[in-house]
């Protein structure tokens, strides 16, 4: 029997090291989480780009973020910058915002998100999240 695996995306996540420092209380009130956030935002634009991931049928990687990192003022033009940094491709990555509820600064992620659409980033937020926003 032959069987054939199709990937046409992969998922960017950091759970283990989120929960560690949101249960320490440590990663939102001190910064963290959108250090880790954007450490993890670059490097994946760096493999995108080193490893061809398209070569491979990779249509997309998706990236959590976490909500903190979206309600940063400087948040949409950080990542831009990385984006233009390594020249990727933007349909090679998704956004995906996560835990809307703890969402504080709606006004500021909202701003942030159509910076980002704009820009020509695929982002989600969950139907959730949407119903949420709106």
């Amino acid at each position: 029997m032959d069987i054939k695996i199709q990937c046409c995306g992969f998922a960017i996540l950091v759970f283990i090291t989120y929960f560690c420092l949101r249960q320490k209380s440590i990663g939102t009130h001190s910064g963290n989480i959108e250090k880790i956030g954007e450490r993890v935002f670059e490097k994946t634009c760096q493999f995108i780009v080193e490893k061809n991931i398209a070569q491979y049928g990779i249509e997309y990687i998706e990236i959590n973020l976490s909500v903190k990192q979206c309600e940063s003022p400087d948040f949409a033009d950080k990542y831009i910058g990385i984006m233009e940094k390594y020249g990727v491709n933007l349909s090679l990555i998704n956004l995906e915002v996560t835990e809307t509820a703890s969402l504080g600064q709606k006004e500021i992620l909202i701003n942030n998100m159509q910076k980002l659409i704009e820009y020509g980033v695929t982002f989600f937020c969950g139907f959730n999240g949407y119903i949420y926003l709106i």
